[in-house]
C-alpha cells in the first residue's frame, strides 16, 4: 500500500505504509505485510465476521418468533 501525499494542490505518491483503512470494521488496521494479499485476507476475515453476526442475529429473531407463536397456540387451547 502506498500513502498518498497532498502537496501543491496535487496528490503524489508517498512512502510505503503497513496500514490500511478497513471499511468493513471501520478502523485503521496494521497489516502484516505490505501486499494486496494480506490486505485482502483482513478484509475477507472482517466480512466473514460481519456475516456470522448477521446470521446469528436473524436466527435469534426467527427463534423468538417461533417460540412466541408456539406459546400463543398453547394459550388458545
Amino acid at each position: 500500500m502506498t500513502e498518498r501525499l497532498y502537496e501543491d494542490g496535487k496528490f503524489r505518491p508517498g512512502r510505503r505504509t503497513f496500514y490500511i483503512y478497513c471499511t468493513a470494521c471501520d478502523s485503521l488496521v496494521f497489516i502484516c505485510e505490505n501486499t494486496e494479499k494480506c490486505a485482502d485476507k483482513h478484509l475477507n476475515e472482517c466480512i466473514a465476521k460481519i456475516e456470522e453476526r448477521r446470521v446469528a442475529y436473524y436466527r435469534s429473531i426467527l427463534w423468538k418468533r417461533k417460540s412466541k407463536k408456539a406459546l400463543s397456540e398453547d394459550e388458545i387451547d
